[in-house]
Formats: C-alpha cells, sequence, structure tokens
C-alpha cells in the first residue's frame, strides 16, 4: 500500500487547505486596502487564487454566502470539499474501489451532469477572459505587470480566477469523461459485484 495510505488524508487536507485558505482571505483583506484607486471593482490575486487552490469549495461556498460572512463560508467550504477529497483518497490507497452508489443509471445521471457542469464553468472561464486570447498585446502586458513592483499584480484577481475555471473544469470534465467511457466501452466494470 505504501506510506502514504498510513497518512489519514481526510485529516490533513482540510487542515493545510483550510490554513492556507486563512491566509489568502487574509491577502485579499490586505490587498483589497486602497484597490479602489487603481480599479473600480478590483479584485485582488488572492481571491482568484482562493478559487484556484479550493475549486468546487470556492464556488459552492458562494450559494450560501447570505448566511455568513465571505471568510466563514470559505473556510467551511474549503474545509468540507478537502475533506471528503481525502476521504475519497484514503478509499483509493486502501483499495477500496466499491462504489458509494449502487445504481447503475444514477452515476450514469451523475456523471452526465458533473460533465456538464464542468463545461460550463470551463466555458464561462475562457469566455470572462475571451479578449486575451484575442488581443496580441494582452500576455506582454500581463507579464510587465508580474516583473513590476506595481500595485497591480496584487488586483489580477479577474485573470486567476478565470484560470482557476479552466484548470479545475478542464479537469472534472477529463475525469467525468473517463468515467462515462467506462461504460460505453465496456472497460473496468464499476457496478458491484453481487456475492452469496
Amino acid at each position: 500500500m505504501g506510506p502514504f495510505s498510513r497518512i489519514p488524508w481526510k485529516f490533513v487536507l482540510p487542515a493545510a487547505m483550510v490554513g492556507a485558505t486563512a491566509a489568502l482571505l487574509h491577502f485579499d483583506k490586505v490587498w483589497g486596502r486602497g484597490a479602489g484607486y487603481w480599479d473600480d471593482m478590483p479584485i485582488t490575486t488572492a481571491w482568484g487564487l482562493l478559487a484556484l487552490l479550493n475549486g468546487p469549495g470556492f464556488w459552492l461556498s458562494r450559494f450560501f454566502s447570505f448566511f455568513a460572512s465571505d471568510a466563514v463560508v470559505l473556510l467551511i467550504g474549503s474545509g468540507a470539499f478537502w475533506m471528503w477529497s481525502g476521504y475519497l483518497f484514503d478509499k483509493r490507497l486502501k483499495g477500496i474501489r466499491k462504489p458509494m452508489i449502487g445504481k447503475t443509471w444514477l452515476r450514469i445521471g451523475l456523471y452526465c451532469v458533473g460533465l456538464g457542469l464542468a463545461c460550463l464553468i470551463a466555458f464561462a472561464a475562457v469566455e470572462s477572459q475571451r479578449f486575451a486570447f484575442t488581443n496580441s498585446r494582452y500576455i506582454p502586458w500581463l507579464l510587465d505587470i508580474l516583473k513590476s513592483k506595481s500595485p497591480k499584480r496584487t488586483l489580477l484577481g479577474r485573470e486567476v480566477l478565470a484560470v482557476a475555471g479552466i484548470v479545475w473544469g478542464v479537469g472534472y470534465a477529463a475525469y467525468f469523461l473517463a468515467k462515462l467511457v467506462t461504460f460505453v466501452v465496456g472497460g473496468r466494470s464499476e457496478t458491484p459485484v453481487a456475492t452469496s
């Protein structure tokens, strides 16, 4: 099983990621001070990094932002997402392959929904920065800002949010597509084997 299987990832991952999320929330607050001078609707780079770090935990937590402050909701969302990911990682390392949902049709339906949402997120992220792909001066401008000591380096949240959407969207789209392909091509069966 290897040394990694002895690590309780369902506790280690959320602890590390919640700590990183708290640090980024602090940077978001600090970098946001006086940001209105540079941008009329500033989004800090730290806010974009929160999306890149937490993926679904970031976007899903936005639906609950009316219950509590952004910081509280994001910390809970980060902890929940990474605890779930750690739990699944622990299962995989221990060789437990039995699916949690026994009904094949329901799993296929959930994979289709997941694939659709992942493609939608990736498309929206690309669309939000479409001008970046059509303007040849954009990338050199962005690199100049990153190299400089300008405060604008801390206000690249829109760009980082777009990168996060593309990375997580494409990643999950590939995952759900691979799951669906296993059913279509008759590869590795995910159906639990009945034992007498």
